[in-house]
């Protein structure tokens, strides 16, 4: 309207229009820190009462893991949900603890460490100090010779690193060496080992010995994938707990079925292969057969 009444020419108009543009874009570009439309972000915060709940909670989950008898062997499971700010890794982990539980028969002799603000006063904390009392207590109830722990995690990671992360707290990162020595110090002999997160194959190396098996979900410098807050899995725990522990007998022939069924899934989308990886002890070997007879027992015979 001001420029009508000045009769400027209609160039000069847009000339003016995009001067004040490009003012505002140099100027938007120098502050990055202050930009002219910010959303409030809320800080992260960690209510009172689930900070004190969480040493009640703690105590309480290592109290209940059962002694393991020495007639039969047992396996003992403990599940680990890293990163707090995508649900698949909470809802995952309950969900194959509960797998564990009721086909697997593992209740009574099982733990979940959840890092998860909607958790924060029902389960504890994930942190390296959960993770060592943990196995420590597993490893103190646990029949050495027969018994087995199937360790699962399930988080966002690095090269050498797994995602501990429940803002605000400062938890450090777990790395392939501290979690072979506090195996190691927890005296659990027979480990069956499942990592899922990008680069998880990275902790391989640290992890092999004669009594273990090691199943990740990606190669050491490969990322894997279904990370989501929609997800009640990721494409790995998906293709491996959901499907194929539930249709196969042996973890070998599942670990295989999971192996096609996400090679399949990261074609389609046109992902780079997250190439899942098995590693397996001579002693494992041997002992695994057994193991998976309580694991996987028998079909009952039908009579015609």
């Amino acid at each position: 309207m001001f420029s009508r009444e000045l009769k400027w020419p209609w160039w000069e108009r847009a000339l003016i229009v995009l001067a004040t543009l490009f003012t505002l874009v140099v100027w938007q570009m120098s502050v990055t820190s202050q930009p002219i439309w910010k959303v409030e972000e809320t800080p992260p915060t960690f209510a009172e009462d689930a900070f004190y709940a969480q040493s009640r909670l703690l105590n309480k989950a290592l109290e209940s893991v059962q002694y393991g008898e020495f007639a039969q062997s047992h396996w003992y499971f403990l599940g680990v949900a890293g990163a707090s700010y995508q649900d698949v890794f909470r809802s995952e982990v309950e969900r194959i603890k509960e797998q564990f539980d009721t086909r697997f028969g593992t209740l009574g002799r099982s733990m979940m460490l959840v890092n998860n603000p909607a958790t924060r006063t029902e389960i504890p904390i994930a942190s390296k100090h959960s993770i060592e009392m943990a196995l420590r207590r597993m490893g103190q109830q646990m029949n050495r010779e027969s018994d087995v722990l199937f360790l699962y995690m399930t988080s966002h990671g690095l090269p050498n690193q797994f995602e501990m992360e429940n803002a605000p707290l400062d938890l450090t990162q777990v790395d392939p060496k501290w979690l072979r020595e506090t195996l190691d110090a927890s005296g659990i002999r027979w480990r069956v080992i499942v990592i899922s997160s990008c680069f998880s194959g990275s902790f391989v190396p640290a992890l092999q010995n004669d009594n273990t098996l090691i199943i990740t979900a990606s190669a050491a410098d490969r990322q894997s994938f279904g990370c989501t807050n929609e997800a009640d899995y990721t494409y790995f725990g998906r293709a491996f707990f959901d499907q194929a522990m539930r249709e196969q007998s042996s973890i070998e022939t599942a670990f295989s079925q999971a192996q096609k069924t996400v090679s399949q899934w990261e074609t389609a989308q046109g992902f780079e292969p997250s190439e899942p990886q098995w590693s397996m002890g001579k002693n494992m070997e041997l002992m695994l057969p057994q193991l998976e007879q309580r694991l996987f027992p028998p079909k009952a015979a039908t009579t015609p």
